[in-house]
């Protein structure tokens, strides 16, 4: 049975951000196994922890407690921690880890580097970031990007974290998810009494009630509007507070402070949060750091204009005056003013939630479940993810080439018209060297490139592999397919390329143009010019998304040069002859 096992800090990472990975891993045949803090540190109740460990033994996933602290300079605590992974990691052998949070990414990642396993790390937000303080930077980032080396993939729920990951850091391979996901449909057809739901909760019929939901923390940054509340004084308008945490009874004595009981409500841990949505004007979330956000996107989903902060992982889906408004998370001045143009404005309000219903619609939970099952498997082959990139890492191993190179290929006979010459000239352009350049064929061009390779001093990036029998292999192993040739009848090196999923940096000449679509399956350019060459090989290098779905797009377009039409037309044009 193959083994693995999902790591966070505390049990509330397991229950609010795991159980669909859990649930995914099960039906692909692993053995699933939990590691977190059961007894300390959650922001959820005991009877909630117990119904997270009775639902994991139903599906038949065994949990252990590990005695981490979310206390960053606990240093006792986290060895004690580290040790307890450990000694769980070598009994029971598992085949990989997936780790969440900060402290589960640091000592998962220890000890996958100690005993020797691959390690899945998911960043719920990295605690660096675009105007985050000085000292999250000297703290955080230095820790992340030594830790990187030891992580066979790296998810982010962000597009900052993705891109910065990208550019910064060591990790074989970093992908972007849209979060845990948001259940969407659940959302959009909750039916509720409004009128009793609001009379239950004290509220006017026709009373402008704003809705927030979150653990009562500084980071999620409650007070803000309390304080605007205190300073508009309107007893029309109503706030929500759903969650509950720490700072619990110091909001509450701030709310009898400004004798605000009445207008403000905190209604702790809800099970109903769909029926909260539908009854609510308005979804605020104000927080100083958000890694992505799952509770204003649910919110999102109702139909509620937002009023939010423009922090990291909320920049994904927010912009002012489209999905409500965008403010300064410390400004109660800016707060006040939003809370009074969606209490005034019904026709923006309107607008920001048919907008917003649209944009959660990117952020479903069955997009991250599909990215997720690509990232535990690899392409629906039926292979492991984290066994094809060892594949892909022995096959580049053999190359002298790293795991986290980027590598060209190109597959056809060294002469003219191939024009293997104008990537090798590209390559000296760019002047990049994780960029790698491999060649598979054999011509009388051989000595000629070998020249220029030399003269560019490229003897690095580019490799003249001559002929192979296991270009399957090498595509598999490649990022991008190259094909420049100057006259190009059809390309089957090509379209096996696009079997494999590469997206194309091809010459825009006629055969080509039967398969290769620029944009979408890859980049078609001018078959002698450097610069448009050199300039798609950098867009593909930067832009994995772009390469991602240019290559599944590629993947749907080589069906239509499948073996089995080509033989039904030619078994249709010998048919033909005997009427001739």
């Amino acid at each position: 049975m193959n083994r693995v096992l999902l790591l966070a800090s505390v049990a509330y990472m397991i229950d609010q951000f795991n159980m669909p990975n859990i649930e995914l891993l099960i039906k692909m045949g692993y053995k699933v196994e939990v590691a977190c803090n059961f007894k300390n540190e959650n922001i959820c109740s005991r009877q909630k922890i117990e119904n997270l460990k009775n639902q994991l033994s139903k599906m038949g996933v065994r949990y252990y407690q590990i005695d981490f602290t979310r206390k960053v300079f606990d240093l006792w605590k986290h060895y004690k921690a580290y040790r307890q992974v450990k000694q769980l990691v070598e009994k029971n052998k598992y085949i990989f880890l997936h780790c969440h949070s900060p402290i589960g990414g640091v000592i998962g990642r220890l000890v996958g580097h100690r005993v020797g396993i691959k390690v899945i790390y998911t960043a719920h937000g990295f605690h660096f970031f675009k105007g985050a303080p000085l000292k999250n930077w000297l703290l955080y980032y230095p820790v992340e990007k030594i830790l990187s080396r030891w992580t066979e993939i790296l998810i982010t729920i962000n597009k900052e974290d993705y891109y910065l990951a990208k550019k910064k850091f060591y990790a074989k391979k970093v992908i972007y998810i849209p979060g845990v996901g948001v259940d969407t449909k659940k959302f959009t057809v909750c039916q509720v009494d409004r009128e009793k739901k609001r009379e239950e909760l004290g509220i006017l019929k026709d009373g402008f009630v704003l809705l927030s939901v979150g653990e009562l923390h500084e980071r999620k940054n409650q007070r803000i509007v309390i304080e605007a509340l205190h300073r508009i004084n309107n007893a029309n308008i109503y706030y929500l507070i759903a969650g509950q945490g720490e700072l619990d009874k110091e909001y509450q004595s701030l709310i009898n402070k400004y004798s605000l009981e009445k207008n403000i409500k905190i209604l702790g841990f809800r099970t109903d949060v769909d029926e909260l949505c539908k009854i609510a004007d308005c979804f605020v979330h104000p927080s100083v750091r958000e890694g992505l956000g799952i509770a204003p996107l649910e919110g999102m989903a109702s139909g509620l204009p937002l009023i939010s902060s423009c922090v990291n992982g909320m920049k994904d889906y927010t912009k002012d005056g489209v999905s409500g408004c965008c403010i300064d998370p410390y400004s109660v001045e800016e707060m006040c003013s939003a809370i009074q143009k969606l209490y005034k404005d019904k026709a923006f309000c309107d607008s920001c939630g048919k907008n917003n219903m649209q944009t959660a619609k990117s952020f479903d939970i069955e997009k991250s479940k599909k990215v997720m099952s690509e990232i535990y498997t690899c392409g629906g082959g039926g292979y492991r993810h984290v066994e094809c990139l060892l594949g892909r890492q022995k096959k580049r191993r053999e190359l002298g080439i790293e795991l986290s190179s980027f590598v060209i290929i190109s597959v056809g006979e060294l002469n003219d018209n191939k024009n293997h010459k104008v990537i090798i000239e590209a390559m000296a352009e760019l002047k990049n060297p994780e960029i790698k350049y491999v060649i598979c064929g054999q011509g009388r061009l051989h000595g000629e490139l070998q020249e220029l390779i030399h003269k560019m001093g490229l003897e690095e990036q580019v490799r003249l592999l001559g002929f192979r029998e296991d270009i399957k292999e090498l595509l598999f192993a490649s990022d991008v397919f190259a094909f420049p040739s100057k006259r190009e009848g059809l390309g089957l090196a090509a379209i096996e390329a696009m079997a494999a999923g590469l997206p194309l940096v091809a010459s825009n000449i006629h055969g080509i143009k039967d398969y290769l679509s620029n944009g979408k399956g890859g980049f078609a350019c001018p078959p002698t010019s450097v610069k448009e060459f050199a300039k798609a090989i950098d867009m593909c290098y930067v832009d994995e998304f772009f390469r991602k779905n240019a290559g599944e797009y590629n993947q749907k377009k080589s069906d239509d040069f499948d073996k089995i039409h080509t033989k039904n037309r030619m078994n249709k044009v010998y048919s033909m002859i005997r009427y001739l």
